[in-house]
């Protein structure tokens, strides 16, 4: 088990933490996941998604987004392939339980990392 890649992202009233290669845990919801969610005053946290659940998918114009899902959340990481910083960039709560991200990283491009 590992530890989040990017930890405590904070978007509004909330810290997103992530890691796309290993689970980890975080707070007392989080147990073994991929993209944890927790109230700023850490009152309350929730599971995004599962590394053990996740697809991917590629646009036709070559944009790659990766489709973590639990029983009552949906989350959408956008992949950006930069050779600069890694970066989490937290979107925000789209709609109701469905949320967006995006990662840039020289691991988000093809054969980099």
């Amino acid at each position: 088990m590992g530890i989040p890649a990017f930890r405590h992202i904070r978007n509004g009233e909330f810290y997103y933490s992530y890691n796309p290669c290993y689970p980890f845990s975080e707070e007392s919801a989080c147990i073994n996941v991929a993209i944890c969610q927790i109230y700023k005053d850490e009152s309350a946290s929730f599971i995004l998604g599962y590394n053990s659940q996740v697809t991917w998918s590629i646009s036709a114009d070559g944009k790659v987004t990766l489709i973590y899902s639990t029983d009552d959340r949906q989350t959408i990481v956008n992949l950006v392939c930069s050779q600069e910083l890694d970066q989490l960039i937290i979107n925000g709560e789209y709609e109701h339980n469905h949320y967006n991200l995006t990662l840039s990283s020289k691991c988000a491009c093809w054969n980099q990392c």
